[in-house]
């Protein structure tokens, strides 16, 4: 690889070079614990430029990539989905992390209470002329939206940036795989019935969905199919992908590795 040229932000006031394998961009900008602290509360930026790009092609190009599991989100799902979800993640680090479905489930608490107040802020006075127009199960989301106060606001958004910090702290530099749903697509006569069949599938779908969520960070779907059995064939699921944060571009060239599709633009960065 040719050497690097040197980043035009040692160009900045306050730069200080960095040595050894960081040499050729600042070790800091004069206060490195101010800006320490300011990377971990997502207000900075790390200069990479000295880094060079390693493009890799073939079979072996997936198997340099980080990509992560845990067992207590995958775990959430139904067996069979649970199944596709490792078989396409075989390779896969597993996440050493503390979580039950009570945590998650105050997570889900907290997402939903930022989200209920700001659907109620935004629809509040059209749906309390109309309740009778919505759906039951619409109608009922709707009523505990209205009972949520800013306090109950506050302590949620309290608890979502712990839940930012943490997660990005399991993502790293590398990909977080879990189930995009709980479950394969229910049957109509099943969905449109409703109870607490699908009530349950939802909590435990929303545990999965929240993470990428409340991480602010971004996810893709891809497309996987449930092993068939007896001659029936498998059941179209998902496998989400969460990448760093800014990591968009990568996360779908990442995933369209996965399932041999080709992307638009895949050259660029």
């Amino acid at each position: 690889m040719t050497d690097l040229a040197p980043s035009v932000l040692l160009d900045t006031r306050g730069a200080v070079p960095g040595d050894g394998p960081d040499a050729g961009v600042a070790a800091h900008y004069g206060d490195p614990v101010r800006e320490q602290r300011l990377l971990q509360e997502g207000l900075g930026v790390v200069d990479l430029s000295h880094r060079g790009v390693v493009r890799l092609r073939g079979r072996d190009r997936l198997s340099w990539l980080h990509s992560l599991t845990s067992q207590q989100l995958t775990d959430l799902a139904d067996p069979e989905v649970a199944q596709a979800v490792r078989s396409a993640a075989a390779e896969a680090t597993q996440l050493d992390v503390a979580l039950d479905e009570e945590t998650l489930g105050q997570w889900v608490t907290a997402f939903s209470t930022v989200q209920g107040r700001e659907a109620w802020t935004n629809h509040g006075e059209w749906v309390a002329e109309h309740w009778e127009q919505l759906a039951p199960d619409v109608a009922a989301r709707f009523r505990r939206a209205e009972s949520f106060s800013a306090d109950d606001e506050v302590r949620a958004r309290e608890l979502i940036a712990q839940v930012r910090e943490k997660v990005r702290g399991w993502v790293g530099e590398g990909v977080l795989a879990l189930p995009s749903a709980s479950s394969a697509a229910p049957l109509i006569r099943e969905a449109s019935a409703g109870g607490e069949l699908i009530e349950a599938q939802r909590q435990r779908t929303l545990m999965l969905t929240c993470v990428a969520g409340l991480a602010g960070l971004p996810v893709v779907s891809v497309p996987l199919r449930t092993e068939g059995s007896e001659g029936r064939p498998g059941l179209p699921v998902g496998l989400s992908l969460v990448g760093p944060s800014g990591s968009d571009k990568a996360l779908i060239r990442y995933a369209a590795e996965l399932v041999g599709a080709e992307v638009a633009g895949a050259g660029q960065r």
